[in-house]
């Protein structure tokens, strides 16, 4: 098998995501990754793992490479875990992460010097060794962005960038992704993420767009968590994970 450029993205949510509230499910993801031609993908839904078989070859019959994916909260931040077996509660601890490492598998520091308590860069600067890539997120605009320190800590650590888009709407897709040179199969696209053999391809959003996707994030999970007040008696998160903190 030959090498090809694979478009990638690897911070995607989803209606399965039990913290945020998203329009689409992970089929239909899968379908409109397929339609912008990304060739592999991960779903990465907050401290809940999207992924299975049926996922898998339903991806791979739309010519995409599903991974499976996990957007965990480790100290308070928030790390992207890519191609990890086993489950949620093996991993509570960056020790856990440093264990369970593999040439087969990533660790993505999310959106590490944004201005947000889940940012990962803290633990970046002190646990450098741990991680595999940094990631350069979609959200910015060209007077306003806070992945340049991310691109000073790539650099000065030897630690690859990998963009991404933390999709939570449609609109938010595409705007940021990586390119990297490989066979279209998991274990060399992976190899080749680590090698630093990856493209970050970028475009700012405008003010304007950026305020009109964040208010309908805001609103469509102000509107999600008070059915769930409705529903179950409780704001904000769903699922198990979330509520004994996994």
């Amino acid at each position: 098998m030959s090498k090809i450029p694979i478009k990638l993205d690897f911070h995607l949510h989803t209606k399965e995501d039990p913290h945020d509230y998203i329009a689409y499910d992970a089929c239909r993801l899968i379908d409109m990754m397929a339609e912008r031609g990304y060739g592999a993908m991960a779903i990465t839904n907050h401290n809940r793992i999207t992924y299975s078989e049926r996922l898998r070859d339903y991806a791979k019959e739309r010519g995409v490479v599903l991974f499976r994916g996990v957007e965990r909260t480790i100290n308070g931040r928030h790390i992207l875990l890519i191609n990890f077996k086993g489950e949620l509660s093996d991993y509570r601890s960056l020790l856990d992460i440093g264990r369970a490492k593999r040439p087969d598998n990533l660790v993505i520091a999310a959106h590490p010097y944004f201005p947000m308590p889940t940012a990962s860069g803290g633990l970046v600067d002190n646990h450098p060794a741990t991680f595999d890539a940094l990631e350069y997120c979609h959200y910015y605009m060209r007077n306003m962005n806070f992945n340049k320190k991310a691109v000073t800590r790539s650099y000065n650590l030897g630690i690859p960038l990998v963009g991404n888009s933390d999709a939570h709407t449609v609109r938010q897709i595409g705007r940021t992704c990586s390119i990297v040179e490989a066979e279209h199969e998991p274990d060399a696209i992976i190899q080749a993420i680590k090698a630093g053999d990856v493209e970050v391809m970028t475009k700012p959003f405008n003010a304007s767009t950026l305020i009109t996707i964040s208010s309908l994030i805001s609103l469509r999970n102000f509107r999600g968590r008070m059915k769930c007040l409705v529903k179950h008696g409780k704001y904000g998160y769903r699922g198990p994970e979330a509520e004994h903190g996994i």
